[in-house]
């Protein structure tokens, strides 16, 4: 058996031999508790160390303690490598070709030269001057590691080659260093057109553009301009990019001017937040101006983003737009605040609160600082007045249209319009109450004598010296639980051949914004009656306006103006002006009080009476009869 192992029994003996001798080396007999005295194998921190590493130049050591040997520590290896191995690296372009360097001592060598490289980098290329005085340039390119032959000789391009710039040339070969990269701004963003102007400033032209013209605003020695132009014109004109941040009342501030602003096609502010890709509109600017005035555009919609701001210009043959002095900022709130409107006094428990009369602006918001009085003994505050036991709030004036006969403390509420409840009727028979109001900007409206159905008088708008722009209102009416509400009015006009304008308006917002009726005939030499329906504004409370526009036109006359709900009580005319025909009654044996109390059955009088007999409309002073 041993010998087919290739040892003979010689051998193993010989082997078994070294083993033995190997183990004693290694502490085998020095195991714990079985050391000998005085065999100095074993001794308290004795150290024994052996060979380790790549070519056996290296040692670890361990430690003999508490009778044990400790484990064997790190292996401490001068080399880097095992002797004679060899390693290769790829090189050259492309890494097509191959190097390598020899272990020697435990050592790497140097790597050798690259064989078998490509010639270059494939997509690589490169270009040499050619042509008479070398002004021209060819090139070749890197085909599979190997360079192709060269191109045709071809004149340079100078130009700007980044394609980040906004002059960048897709043309160019050679960069000029022209480039002009365009840096996002921040806040405050100033342009003035003074001096030389932004190259970062772009234009979107498709007309003839906006150009600088002499006397900008505010003593400034230019401004931007679009002219009038010769054909359709679309242009723009577009500011540098510009970072909103972190602004707590981003604003745009210009100053804007035109001229022959009857030719006005369109001007508008424009606003991008994806850099120039989509476009939204800011604020149109259709207001005549023939001097310089300036624009505030809030941009507290876009705070946090960065914006692009442009002005539109549109229109063929129209007019003349200047445009100077473009900040955008982030602005004081308080800007331009007067805070002199202090609250009314209030309550709080028995003790009245008042504010001084000179507030001050916080975060754009007048603060009144509080003063407290607190009422006497027995007294009480009601409506931010102490009262005693027997004291009434409310309006002591007797001039005024809440006067209240009982108050003894007046509570400030005179003078205060209540929207009053339908039917509404006015005949200009007397002195018009407070509630009405008029907005003008011409002569205004007059009472005159000639009243419509009888009465003596009416309201009247003369021809008027100049342009007439003018609002007769009456109080505020409330239609709230009406269910067909109705206009009615008499009107006729003189001079009709000069008629510009007549209409009657409502307005829901307490006179903000109106919305027209009904615009009035241009030609009613005699008074005919108008009916126009409310049925659009139930629910709400509302303001009845009579509107006159023109200069130098017509007169116009309004009478027995009435605001009922045609399924409810009209208002009664005037006592001095109408009777009933007590003698009256229709085809049912009905008289003029039940037409009163069913205002509604005089739209079809001429139904409930014989042909041709008389029906409520000529009998009834509801129906606009009577005598």
């Amino acid at each position: 058996m041993w010998a087919s192992t290739g040892l003979r029994a010689g051998n193993l003996r010989y082997l078994f031999m070294i083993v033995v001798a190997f183990g004693g080396l290694f502490g085998a007999a020095c195991a714990k508790n079985q050391c000998e005295a005085g065999a100095g194998k074993c001794v308290e921190g004795k150290v024994q160390e052996i060979t380790c590493g790549l070519n056996g130049q290296g040692t670890m050591a361990r430690t003999y303690s508490d009778g044990d040997w400790g484990p064997w520590g790190g292996c401490e290896d001068p080399d880097q490598c095992t002797t004679g191995a060899v390693l290769n690296q790829a090189c050259g372009a492309n890494d097509s070709g191959s190097r390598s360097r020899t272990c020697v001592a435990g050592q790497w060598g140097p790597f050798g030269d690259c064989q078998g490289a490509d010639a270059c980098t494939v997509g690589a290329r490169e270009s040499r001057s050619c042509g008479a005085e070398g002004a021209g340039e060819q090139s070749r390119i890197c085909v599979n590691g190997v360079w192709a032959v060269w191109g045709e000789c071809g004149d340079l391009v100078s130009g700007c080659t980044n394609s980040e710039a906004i002059n960048y040339d897709a043309n160019a070969t050679l960069d000029d260093g022209s480039c002009v990269v365009c840096e996002v701004r921040s806040l405050p963003f100033i342009e003035s057109f003074e001096g030389e102007l932004d190259p970062c400033l772009l234009t979107f032209v498709l007309g003839d553009g906006f150009v600088l013209s002499a006397d900008g605003a505010a003593g400034t020695s230019v401004a931007m301009m679009h002219s009038d132009g010769q054909g359709p014109q679309d242009d723009g004109l577009i500011l540098p990019a510009v970072d909103l941040g972190d602004a707590v009342n981003p604003e745009l501030r210009f100053w804007e001017m035109n001229a022959f602003s009857q030719y006005y096609s369109y001007h508008g502010v424009m606003i991008s937040t994806d850099d120039g890709e989509s476009w939204s509109e800011l604020e149109e600017l259709d207001t005549p101006l023939n001097q310089w005035a300036e624009q505030r555009i809030s941009l507290l919609a876009y705070a946090g983003e960065t914006v692009r701001v442009a002005f539109s210009y549109k229109g063929t043959n129209a007019d003349l737009w200047f445009i100077d002095e473009v900040v955008l900022l982030d602005a004081d709130s308080c800007e331009g605040m007067v805070c002199d409107n202090p609250p009314g006094p209030r309550c709080e428990g028995d003790a009245v609160v008042t504010s001084v009369a000179q507030g001050t602006c916080q975060s754009g918001a007048c603060v009144y600082a509080p003063s407290t009085q607190a009422c006497g003994e027995g007294e009480t505050c009601e409506a931010g007045t102490c009262l005693g036991s027997a004291d009434v709030p409310g309006c002591t004036d007797p001039v005024a249209e809440n006067y209240n006969p009982d108050a003894t403390v007046d509570d400030g509420s005179c003078g205060a319009c209540a929207a009053q409840a339908l039917p509404f009727r006015e005949s200009f028979e007397e002195s018009l109450s407070s509630c009405f109001d008029m907005n003008f900007e011409g002569d205004g409206f007059f009472i005159t004598w000639d009243g419509a159905e009888g009465t003596e008088s009416s309201l009247v708008h003369f021809w008027g010296a100049g342009p007439q722009f003018d609002l007769f209102i009456l109080p505020p009416l409330s239609l709230v639980g009406a269910t067909d509400p109705e206009l009615r009015f008499f009107q006729k006009n003189e001079d009709n051949g000069y008629y510009v304008y007549h209409a009657a308006a409502a307005s829901t917002d307490g006179g903000d914004s109106w919305f027209e009726l009904v615009e009035l005939s241009a030609s009613v030499p005699e008074w005919e009656e108008v009916k126009v329906s409310l049925i659009d504004y139930v629910g709400e409370e509302v303001l009845i306006g009579f509107y006159y526009a023109g200069e130098s036109a017509d007169l116009w006359y309004i009478d027995e103006i009435e605001v009922w709900d045609t399924q409810g009580q009209r208002a009664p005319g005037p006592s001095t002006t109408c009777t009933d025909d007590a003698s009256w009654g229709d085809l049912f044996g009905d008289g003029c009080d039940a037409y009163t109390q069913s205002p509604a059955w005089c739209d079809e009088a001429g139904w409930y009476v014989e042909e041709g007999e008389r029906d409520a409309t000529d009998a009834c002073c509801v129906c606009g009869g009577g005598t």
